[in-house]
């Protein structure tokens, strides 16, 4: 991978973004309590813990996630897929959804999505009664992006990604595009398939920070899949 150049304000949140460890070193001031399995005495922590449980009752998921908060990034586990969602701390974009569509099951087609530092993330997984492939749906994305954008166009520019061999074949999509007030963006699209699974990511933010979102795509696109193992629930 290519040594990217940043803007520290994206990068300062990156760690939060993707679920690296944090721990707080201050000294506890409340009792220990149990949090996702773990004892900790850090407030931080607790209130990650209970925004989560709240972005969940707040969709009404309860049946569908469950809540895997550990350290100060709140994070949910959705029990069929295994897709990982991490938010950032306090958003108020922060959010859970359940789609509904008369062919598909009831959690079986669920979204979350958080902001950090003007980026807006979007992570999709769907398990739908008629096959698609990881290709339909990264054609689908292109199609959505021209639809709703202004300009649209394919980015032909440096790219930074990040690879592993535990990653499921990925297709990856890349353009720039101007909102309604002309402002110029950078968005991305990747997505695959796993068992019955298509797993989708939505990225858009500034243009000026190309790189940088790329390294975030890449990071939470890691963090986000499911471990190869994971069973999954009917």
């Amino acid at each position: 991978m290519r040594s990217p150049t940043f803007q520290l304000p994206l990068l300062a949140l990156v760690s939060l973004a993707f679920c690296l460890p944090t721990v707080s070193t201050a000294a506890p001031t409340t009792p220990a309590a149990t949090v996702s399995g773990i004892e900790t005495s850090d407030d931080a922590v607790k209130s990650a813990f209970q925004e989560a449980g709240r972005l969940v009752a707040a969709a009404e998921a309860e049946d569908f996630f469950e809540n895997i908060t550990d350290s100060i990034v709140p994070r949910l586990r959705h029990r069929r897929s295994g897709l990982i969602c991490s938010f950032e701390p306090g958003d108020r974009a922060n959010n859970v959804h359940l789609y509904e569509s008369p062919a598909i099951l009831p959690g079986d087609d669920v979204s979350c999505g958080t902001t950090v530092a003007g980026v807006t993330r979007t992570l999709y997984a769907t398990r739908y009664s008629t096959p698609v492939t990881a290709e339909q749906a990264i054609r689908q994305a292109y199609e959505e992006i021209v639809q709703v954008w202004k300009n649209p166009e394919l980015y032909k520019g440096e790219r930074v990604s990040l690879e592993s061999e535990a990653l499921p074949q990925t297709y990856v999509l890349q353009m720039l595009v101007e909102d309604k007030q002309g402002r110029k963006l950078f968005t991305q699209a990747n997505t695959t398939k796993v068992g019955g699974w298509i797993y989708l990511m939505r990225l858009t933010g500034p243009a000026d920070q190309v790189q940088a979102i790329q390294l975030l795509g890449g990071m939470s696109w890691l963090t986000a899949l499911p471990a190869p193992e994971f069973p999954g629930q009917d």
